[in-house]
């Protein structure tokens, strides 16, 4: 699987990020992929750990441009850690630059010029994609992708349908690139769907959810592919 970076690589190759892609474990699901580069003291600004490169001159003023930069997307996370003495929290912000899969379904434009007609031709019918994004607290989210044929059924209709019960949500989601799977009630979890969910920093978290649960977590539905196939 290839990584595309978000940012300009004219712009991150001074600070040793200069690939154009990444090489990345085939079967990942998320979003997202961070390397991380620094952690300052969210209080003081001061830069506490510097990840660029030992072999760069200059690397200390360089992490600090880099995160001042304002032709650079940085993805930010908050963590709280022990001081030095281990006697004080402190609060502190971790900076990424991120990658993204190629060719994931965020990177695809909605479909806004065509739809499926509630009184298509009955020699042609439409075959497309559709891209739902699950969204649980702290923000954690997980892609899935839902291949729609109809001839005039909507979209939005096909997705309520496949959520309806466990026959119809396994034959949508239950073989890849989805890939989920119920699973048996066991000394961690209930009953339910194994899915990954992924921070925007790209931080996974495996979670087990009902049916009834991976619906209410529905936050966006959109159509990224449509085509009309007249049919011989």
């Amino acid at each position: 699987m290839k990584l595309i970076p978000v940012n300009d690589v004219k712009e991150t190759a001074k600070y040793g990020f200069e690939s154009e892609f990444l090489d990345y474990r085939d079967g990942f699901k998320g979003h997202v992929v961070c390397l991380i580069v620094a952690i300052t003291n969210k209080q003081t600004g001061v830069v506490e750990k510097n990840y660029l490169s030992e072999t760069l001159e200059n690397r200390d003023e360089l992490i600090k441009e880099l995160i001042a930069s304002e032709t650079i997307t940085l993805a930010e996370n908050q963590i709280t850690q022990f001081d030095e003495d281990r006697k004080n929290l402190v609060s502190k912000i971790v900076y990424y630059l991120a990658y993204v899969p190629e060719n994931f379904t965020t990177s695809m434009p909605t479909i806004s010029q065509e739809n499926i007609p509630s009184n298509a031709s009955m020699n042609a019918h439409y075959e497309g994609e559709v891209e739902i994004m699950l969204l649980l607290d702290e923000g954690l989210k997980r892609y899935i992708t839902m291949a729609i044929s109809s001839v005039n059924i909507s979209m939005l209709s096909m997705v309520h349908d496949a959520f309806d019960d466990r026959d119809a949500f396994d034959e949508a989601f239950g073989c890849e690139p989805n890939n989920l799977k119920w699973q048996k009630e066991n000394d961690e979890y209930g009953a339910g769907y194994a899915v990954d969910f992924y921070s925007d920093c790209g931080e996974r978290f495996d979670m087990q959810l009902s049916l009834s649960e991976l619906e209410n977590a529905v936050a966006s539905v959109r159509l990224t592919k449509l085509k009309c196939i007249i049919d011989k």
